[in-house]
Parts: structure tokens; sequence; C-alpha cells
């Protein structure tokens, strides 16, 4: 009787021959398991806390900036309106305040000054002043602490070598970006030349 050939199983045998390494004392690679594993996820909370790191720093610089630029333009402003009432005094008034004679750029020669726009002595600052917009009096200026914290003015008036009808007004804002800050304060500085013949040009 023909025997079967056994290099080659016939059917019966193919499929015990599926399950024969285990019955031969040696396993088949085992299926990989379905889902993440522990390490995947502490790599992707790794990798979102960095994103998020990243997005923070983003946004506050933004802030940053943003803060500093408005700055900038309320003291350019405010620099531009001290030249201007500089500007509308008598050509002879413009001068830094003394102890003995101060000078303000509003209300200069009344009985009633606006004692917030004093003129700072030479060598000296005093507060910036600005108008408070909530005021029922558009007269009434205050310290901007929230906008310009420690916001001061100072001014030097020169007269050119040579040209005594000609005065130089430079006007120097120092300000910090924030209330308290330890950070060097930001300064911006602003001039302009003005004639005993034309002090409003």
């Amino acid at each position: 009787m023909n025997q079967p050939y056994h290099g080659m199983p016939s059917e019966p045998d193919a499929e015990w021959n599926v399950h024969a390494p285990a019955a031969q004392g040696w396993a088949a690679p085992a299926r990989a398991a379905s889902g993440i594993s522990l390490i995947e996820v502490m790599v992707a909370v790794a990798i979102l806390g960095l994103t998020f790191v990243g997005m923070a720093s983003g946004i506050s610089y933004m802030r940053f900036e943003n803060r500093a630029a408005t700055q900038r333009l309320l003291v350019a402003s405010m620099g531009a309106q001290i030249l201007e009432l500089f500007k509308a005094l008598p050509f002879s008034a413009i001068a830094n305040s003394t102890v003995a004679t101060p000078i303000y750029l509003e209300g200069y020669g009344t009985a009633t000054p606006n004692t917030a726009w004093y003129v700072p002595i030479a060598g000296g600052s005093t507060a910036l002043p600005v108008e408070d917009v909530n005021s029922a009096s558009s007269s009434n200026p205050t310290v901007i602490t929230n906008k310009i914290p420690q916001g001061a003015w100072s001014v030097a008036i020169t007269t050119p070598s040579g040209s005594p009808e000609l005065k130089q007004i430079t006007v120097t804002i120092t300000w910090n970006l924030y209330a308290g800050t330890t950070r060097p304060p930001d300064s911006y500085t602003i001039s302009t030349v003005v004639c005993s013949n034309f002090p409003n040009l």
C-alpha cells in the first residue's frame, strides 16, 4: 500500500502542522497587541507639553511687544504736545523752571496756572501729565500710572552758538513698561528749535 509522502503532508496533516510548533516545545511569535504602549503615551504628552509652552511664550511675547508699542505711541504724542505748549509761550519765557521762578506750560501768566504742567528745573524731571478723559474738566490732568508707569519728563533748553534769536528745546520722556519692574526704563527724545521772530513755527 502506498503511504503518503511526509515531505508534503496530506490534508489532515496540514491542519495538524499549523499547531505543530507549540506541540514540539517552541512558541510561535506572538501577535502585536492592539492599542499604544506607555512609552508612546509619554512621548505624546511630552510633545503636547512642549507645544503648549511654545504657544504660551509666543503669546506672552506678543503682549509684551504690543504694550511697548502702545506706550511709545502715547509717549510720542505727549512729547509733541509738550513741544507745542512750549512754542505757545512767549519766547522770553521758554526756559527751565527755577525754585524762585516756576514756569507752567498751561495757564502761564495767569493767577491759576495748571501746576501739573510744571516745567522741570535744569537737570531735573517731573511727573508726566496727561488729560484725564474721564474727568468732567478737560483741563484736569492726572498721571497715567497704568499705561505709562513712572512716566516722567525733563527738558533741556539751549541757545545755539552765535544764534541768540534761537532756542533749542529737547524733551526726554522716561517710563517703565510695567510698574515696579527692575528692567531699565524706556526713553524717548524729541527736539525742536524756535526763533524769537517766529516762535510758533
